[in-house]
């Protein structure tokens, strides 16, 4: 590490121009042996040594610098494998810089042959997108024996991308027909210029397609959670548009419960204020073309607001749910109802080992275990708890220890995380996750075997 950050600070000091005689005085009294070859050094030399771990940005050529003209400039960049960003400014010398507004070209190349910048590719995981950008929240959802995948990003590339910028941010999607391995190219499912998209949950109808949720997030009158459907995973159709009162940050994956139709979890309220948060259920009875929505408990103090929760039915009545808690202010929560949703019952679990992050439950009737995965920011770890479901339904603090699936490089606790699983085809779980910087996040996908096969 210490290598390449090194690497690329000559690199930036190449770019700057060769020394000049008052700079190369200056450098010698600071300690810099003269050496005739210090006295010139070519960036293309150096560029061609930079990692595909390393991100370099450019932040100003100008296309009248007569120091460091544009072929030379042109030159370095053509020998850099590594993801790339150079702002060209038009009448910009090497010293002077046009007042805005002023005429400028912005270029961004990711890696050559899959590098994803200062990403880091965690073990055991499989690329979905590293395109350059913060691409995070991704949902995931097993299609007979294809995969889909969701995901947002924001394209402004701002300094913090763990935000929803109108305007900026939009929802997308890939298709896998590998188990994961690769993924096709991808498409766009929601952009409206005026609105940020980001995907919030994923299910399936009664025939086999794909439901996402996407939130629009913006000015208040224009904010709504939408509705897609997908036979293909590549092109999608709006089925629905809500604005439910009380408003939802989320709403959550779509599942069938018995008794009651499509089920998908909310959470309305503010992440740092106690009082006015609630939480409940969003239900359809025709394949999310409408929603009813039915509060479960409201007036909450930030402590006990259930929130980014994830549901299975267990059959016969029973639902369980398990739910995070914000601020790191205790353990997650396990919900369960024994009369089909009528009533709730709330409990604390055992498992403190996460941080504000979303869990996801798998539930295999045929072994009759339940598996809930959820990342452990700030350890970096991704982790799964599997539980004989009629066990853990009534005691919620008694999860077995977790098992580390793999493992994240975030710097950031909040630049990765928000686990998402599906079952495909009854053999393996695939956890769509993200790890990144605060710019710059990677989804990924970790496949592993089906608990007790």
């Amino acid at each position: 590490m210490k290598k390449n950050r090194w690497m690329v600070l000559l690199f930036v000091s190449a770019v700057a121009g060769a020394l000049g005689a008052d700079e190369l005085d200056n450098a010698v009294l600071h300690g810099a042996t003269d050496r005739p070859a210090l006295r010139y050094y070519d960036p293309v030399n150096l560029a061609k040594r930079i990692p595909k771990t390393c991100f370099v940005n450019v932040t100003r050529a100008g296309l009248g610098d007569y120091c460091c003209p544009p072929s030379g400039i042109w030159a370095m960049w053509n020998n850099l494998s590594c993801p790339k960003r150079i702002r060209w400014v038009q009448g910009s010398t090497h010293g002077y810089v046009p007042s805005e507004p002023h005429d400028e070209i912005l270029i961004e190349e990711p890696a050559r042959n899959g590098g994803i910048g200062d990403c880091r590719m965690p073990e055991n995981a499989f690329v979905v997108q590293n395109r350059r950008g913060y691409n995070s929240w991704p949902m995931i959802q097993a299609m007979g024996a294809k995969l889909v995948c969701t995901y947002s990003r924001d394209n402004a590339l701002p300094p913090d991308g763990h935000t929803t910028n109108p305007g900026s941010r939009d929802s997308y999607a890939k298709v896998s027909e590998d188990g994961g391995r690769t993924w096709s190219a991808e498409v766009t499912m929601a952009s409206d210029p005026k609105i940020a998209e980001v995907n919030e949950g994923i299910g399936l109808d009664s025939t086999g397609a794909v439901l996402a949720w996407v939130r629009y997030w913006g000015v208040e009158d224009s904010r709504r959670h939408e509705l897609y459907r997908s036979a293909d995973g590549l092109s999608f159709t709006k089925i629905a548009s809500l604005r439910p009162d009380p408003f939802p940050v989320q709403v959550l994956d779509p599942v069938f419960v018995t008794g009651l139709g499509l089920v998908s979890p909310w959470f309305a309220g503010n992440y740092h204020k106690d009082g006015g948060n609630s939480w409940g259920i969003l239900v359809s009875t025709d394949d999310g073309r409408t929603w009813e929505q039915r509060t479960i408990e409201s007036n909450l103090p930030v402590k006990e607001w259930v929130t980014e929760s994830s549901i299975v039915s267990l059959g016969n009545g029973r639902i369980l749910l398990i739910g995070r808690c914000e601020q790191g202010l205790g353990t997650q929560f396990q919900v369960t109802s024994t009369d089909g949703g009528k009533t709730w019952t709330k409990a604390r679990t055992n498992i403190g080992d996460v941080r504000e992050s979303t869990p996801s439950l798998i539930y295999d009737p045929k072994t009759g275990l339940v598996a809930n995965y959820y990342y452990h920011r700030g350890a970096r770890k991704l982790k799964r708890r599997v539980a004989k479901a009629d066990f853990i339904f009534t005691h919620p603090d008694a999860w077995p220890e977790p098992e580390v699936l793999a493992e994240g490089f975030e710097p950031r606790i909040y630049d990765a995380g928000n686990v998402k699983v599906t079952r495909l085809q009854g053999k393996t779980d695939c956890c769509a996750w993200y790890t990144g910087t605060q710019s710059n996040a990677t989804v990924v996908v970790t496949v592993v075997p089906v608990p007790g096969l």
